[in-house]
């Protein structure tokens, strides 16, 4: 038995090993792999508005998180990136909101260079290290915005913390409910997912060549190569190893993603946009009836991939700059 899979039995994480996958589950992985690099043509990026502020640590209890920081100067937004990634996802968006918004984005626990916890993963943790991270840095209330994984945790900190939520942003996230069934079904969806771009890899270029394979840093320029260097370690013997720990990655995605949040949804009673991207990780039929019934957001679709605030951040921020516009001017 692999490694990964022993570590999810002793969790009491259920490993399905034998079951064949169904035609849907099977189509569903074809979708990721294939769609993920096909449709519409994105807007270029414009490097000229690129900005590259310098890590800034802040305690935030019992753990030290980084974050960037590019000033602005309007009302604070806080950005949280997703599983696997680092705060170099939101850093094109950021540069185009900063001039008016004043704008953190955050690393979680386990990412970036935030400390490394193995295990804590859970959205009540990450919801005391925001309130924290809030507190460290002088802030009371925030506009808000989180992608995949960092979604459900805005959602969870926002129905925990209304008071300190002024509007809610969801980009392409994980819903309420958790993960959708196709992605419950087998654990090998899951790993197919993530072994591309985590590793670890044995030397610089299997590193880089990985790093080429990945279908949202498809700009190629010092923005795409700084998201992907803050990811990795490297190790004494020239491997590259993923900052987040196998077992604070497989808490994630095989609790944390599956939980379901929805009565501390239901407390959310600010403004909400939600932002998909047009290849969406929610493709199921239905997935979004209850987010529109219980937090009536805005809606708009990015072309995209399911990280469109990093391969499209033009118009990614232009949804946004709208609607923080209108409801948090």
């Amino acid at each position: 038995m692999h490694n990964h899979h022993r570590r999810r039995q002793e969790r009491g994480i259920t490993v399905d090993q034998g079951r064949r996958p169904t035609w849907w589950v099977r189509g569903a992985v074809r979708l990721l792999k294939v769609g993920a690099r096909l449709g519409p043509s994105l807007p270029p990026v414009d490097p000229d508005t690129y900005r590259f502020p310098p890590d800034q640590k802040v305690r935030a209890g019992a753990l030290t998180l980084n974050a960037l920081h590019w000033e602005g100067s309007g009302p604070p937004l806080l950005l949280v990136h997703g599983l696997n990634a680092n705060a170099w996802i939101w850093a094109r968006v950021a540069c185009l909101l900063s001039p008016a918004r004043d704008v953190v984005a955050v690393e979680l626990r386990g990412h970036g260079q935030s400390d490394l916890p193995p295990d804590g993963y859970a959205l009540e943790n990450t919801t005391r290290d925001l309130e924290a991270f809030l507190d460290a840095w002088g802030i009371g209330q925030v506009d808000i915005a989180g992608h995949s994984w960092g979604g459900v945790v805005v959602t969870h900190f926002a129905g925990s913390c209304p008071e300190r939520v002024r509007s809610l942003i969801l980009g392409d996230p994980v819903l309420p409910q958790g993960l959708n069934v196709a992605y419950r079904t087998l654990d090998r969806v899951m790993d197919a997912m993530f072994a591309a771009e985590r590793g670890p890899f044995p030397d610089d270029d299997a590193w880089w060549n990985a790093y080429r394979q990945i279908p949202f840093l498809c700009h190629d320029d010092e923005m795409d190569r700084r998201f992907w260097t803050a990811n990795f370690l490297r190790h004494p013997d020239g491997s590259y190893h993923h900052h987040l720990p196998d077992e604070g990655l497989e808490e994630i995605l095989y609790q944390t993603l599956m939980s379901d949040i929805r009565d501390v949804a239901a407390r959310i009673r600010c403004p909400v946009l939600l932002i998909k991207a047009s290849r969406t990780i929610s493709f199921l039929p239905g997935e979004f009836v209850w987010t529109r019934r219980h937090l009536f957001p805005r809606e708009v679709t990015i072309a995209g991939d399911h990280s469109c605030n990093h391969s499209n951040p033009r118009d990614t921020a232009r949804a946004m700059r709208a609607f923080l516009h209108e409801v948090s001017p």
